[in-house]
């Protein structure tokens, strides 16, 4: 598996700068840290994974937006190319609208945090999931159809989450500067 810092030079290879660069890091942050902490409680999850997956799991924006696919299928498609399928299988499970769809629900540990922690960032703030929600339905209207189905199965993952490592949803250990 490649190195954080190689993670890192991905993002930049593919086109990942200024405010998605920082939203990605954001997620990374979230994810590691409660890789770790499930961890500690005895939960089996990969944090190397989590780390480099959540890094990578919006390495297909730039790709996206020039060509007809959507950032995750553009995303998995520079994994493969890059010969990190497994990485890939992680990210593509990362969409809003992967919890209601049967074939893409997160099942790994490090696919469900990685899904949460991207639920977690507006931009790159550290948000609670009810004003990530709010900001998904402003800037993407036509989501609206499914977060009717989704967010209830969004919330129950955070009380999953939060009922094992018995810490603050609020995350106030890390710091949004």
């Amino acid at each position: 598996m490649i190195t954080h810092e190689e993670a890192l030079d991905l993002l930049k290879k593919h086109g990942i700068e200024g405010f998605v660069l920082k939203h990605v890091l954001r997620v990374n942050q979230i994810a590691v840290y409660l890789a770790k902490k499930l961890k500690e409680k005895g939960e089996s999850v990969n944090v190397e994974l989590t780390d480099i997956a959540s890094l990578l799991h919006d390495i297909g924006k730039k790709l996206a937006d020039s060509t007809p696919m959507n950032h995750i299928d553009a995303g998995v498609k520079i994994l493969n190319d890059e010969g990190m399928k497994e990485i890939g299988e992680v990210i593509k499970k990362h969409s809003i609208n992967a919890i209601v769809e049967e074939d893409k629900i997160p099942t790994t540990w490090e696919e469900k945090l990685i899904f949460y922690a991207d639920r977690r960032v507006i931009e790159d703030k550290i948000a609670s999931l009810d004003e990530r929600i709010t900001d998904l339905k402003t800037r993407y209207p036509d989501i609206e159809k499914f977060l009717g189905e989704a967010v209830p199965k969004i919330k129950k993952l955070e009380e999953t989450i939060f009922n094992i490592l018995d810490i603050s949803k609020d995350l106030t250990e890390l710091k949004n500067d």
